[in-house]
């Protein structure tokens, strides 16, 4: 359960951050990757944080934030592979640390490769909206809207984007198009295969690192429908997808 009032974080600090390019050539700026109509990039943060009754423990969480292109089908596929090697390759350098991956994929949930890339694996990540205690879809079918609201309902987003891939009733999510992904730390998941394979476990941690570990709770997810203020107007052609994350650090 997400911890009491008493313990909520109050200090957030930037450890580390940069931003890679979604193409065959991630180090160079500006690069378009296959298909692509327009250079895409995904940047990176890790953030330490910290409150008065933390003791000296910091729970660590690194946020990747990208917007996969709206054309190439091709580069929407394999950026999604591009980030899930570098959200891997940062939870091994950050073994203490949790990963949240978020923004605009331009891809559904259903039936489609960039989904399926970052959600299955040895390193899957979960998604936000499966985990919450609590959803809240704000009566909107899809996470783009083309600035006409709730009206929306075409089965086309931009470009090649396309919605309406399934028809899973139980599904309210089915034609989110940005979503929140997370992954435990490395450290916490090498802990609990341990403690599920009956292995011992020793003093330290991997990696050099002892103790530790950043576990998430998803207290809310929500699609956010709001206008801006005192206008009929919507701030983009997208809803803003939210989620609650308490974090805890294992010892």
């Amino acid at each position: 359960p997400p911890p009491s009032s008493s313990s909520l974080i109050i200090i957030i600090i930037i450890i580390q951050g940069d931003t890679i390019w979604l193409s065959e050539s991630p180090d160079v700026p500006k690069s378009v990757g296959w298909d692509a109509a327009k250079a895409r990039i995904a940047t990176w943060s890790v953030f330490e944080t910290t409150n008065a009754l933390s003791n000296g423990i910091s729970p660590k969480l690194v946020v990747i934030n990208t917007h996969l292109d709206h054309i190439g089908r091709e580069a929407r596929a394999k950026s999604s592979v591009i980030l899930s090697t570098l959200a891997n390759n940062l939870t091994q350098r950050f073994v203490d640390a949790s990963v949240v991956v978020c923004g605009d994929y331009n891809s559904v949930k259903m039936d489609n490769p960039v989904y399926s890339t970052l959600t299955s694996g040895p390193y899957a990540l979960k998604d936000a909206w499966d985990h919450a205690q609590t959803r809240d879809s704000g009566g909107a079918r899809s996470t783009i809207h083309k600035f006409r609201g709730l009206a929306f309902d075409e089965c086309r987003g931009d470009g090649t984007v396309e919605l309406c891939v399934a028809a899973d009733l139980d599904k309210d999510d089915q034609d989110h198009i940005d979503w929140i992904l997370f992954r435990e730390s490395d450290i916490l998941r090498r802990r609990d295969e341990r403690i599920l394979t009956g292995d011992a476990i020793g003093g330290g941690d991997d990696n050099g690192s002892r103790g530790g570990g950043t576990r998430i709770c998803i207290s809310k997810a929500q699609v956010v429908t709001d206008r801006v203020a005192g206008t009929s107007r919507y701030p983009s052609d997208h809803y803003p997808v939210s989620a609650e994350l308490f974090l805890s650090s294992s010892t």
